[in-house]
C-alpha cells in the first residue's frame, strides 16, 4: 500500500475544518466560507493499491454549498483564501472560491501541507524535489527523495518533518530546515531495501501524524 494511499484520506477528511484551526475565509462583509468534504467519489476495492478520491466544495454561512469543479480530488486542504487540491493527474492547483485557479505543481506524490501560520505550502514531486510555496513563488528546498508522507510543519514553522526515503533506502523520519534548506535524516538512515535490518529499524513513534 502506497504512502499516498495511507495519508491522502487523512488530508481530505481534515477539510471539514480549516487546517490548524485557522478559521473560515472572509470574502466580503457578512460572508464566510469553509472547505468541506462532499462525498467519496471512488474507493479502491479491499486489498487493492490506490487512493480514494473525493468531491469537495465551499460552504457559506447559510449552509449553501458550491462544488469545486475539476474533481474528484486525491487530496485537498485550505491554504489562505484558496483550496489546495491534487487531481487524478497528480497536479497541484490553488483554487479560489470565485473560480480563479493556478497550477502550482506537477507529479505531486507527497503532501501538500500548510504551515501553522498559513504562510507556506509544501509538497514533494515525483522527481524527488521538495518544494515550498510562500504565496509569491515556489522554491525547491531539497532533492533526491523517493517518497514522502505524513508531512507536517513543526518548531514554529521553521522545520518540515515527514516520513520519507532516499533511493534504495527505507522509510524513516526526515527533517528539513526551511530557512537553510538543510535536509536531515533522523531514523533508519543507513538501512537499505533488501537487507536484514535486525533490531536497527525504528518505527514511527506513537502520536506521529
Amino acid at each position: 500500500m502506497s504512502v499516498r494511499h495511507l495519508f491522502g484520506v487523512a488530508f481530505l477528511l481534515g477539510c471539514v475544518e480549516s487546517p490548524a484551526g485557522r478559521g473560515a475565509l472572509p470574502l466580503h462583509a457578512g460572508d464566510r466560507l469553509e472547505l468541506v468534504l462532499l462525498q467519496k467519489a471512488f474507493e479502491p476495492p479491499p486489498g487493492a493499491d490506490g487512493a480514494a478520491r473525493f468531491e469537495v466544495g465551499w460552504k457559506d454561512a447559510g449552509g449553501a454549498i458550491r462544488r469545486i469543479e475539476g474533481g474528484p480530488w486525491l487530496e485537498a486542504l485550505r491554504y489562505r483564501d484558496h483550496a489546495a487540491l491534487v487531481d487524478d493527474e497528480e497536479r497541484l492547483w490553488l483554487v479560489h472560491p470565485r473560480g480563479a485557479r493556478h497550477l502550482l505543481g506537477t507529479g505531486v506524490v507527497g503532501g501538500p501541507t500548510v504551515s501553522y501560520d498559513a504562510r507556506r505550502l509544501a509538497w514533494v514531486e515525483r522527481t524527488g524535489a521538495l518544494r515550498v510555496y510562500d504565496g509569491h513563488g515556489a522554491r525547491t528546498l531539497a532533492r533526491g527523495l523517493s517518497s514522502a508522507g505524513a508531512m507536517h510543519f513543526a518548531s514554529q514553522d521553521t522545520a518540515l518533518r515527514f516520513v520519507g526515503a532516499s533511493p534504495g533506502g527505507i522509510a524513516g523520519w526526515w527533517e528539513l530546515d526551511v530557512a537553510s534548506g538543510r535536509l536531515r535524516c533522523l531514523t533508519n538512515c543507513s538501512l537499505r531495501a533488501g537487507e536484514r535490518w535486525g533490531n536497527n529499524f525504528v518505527p514511527p513513534h506513537r502520536g506521529a501524524p
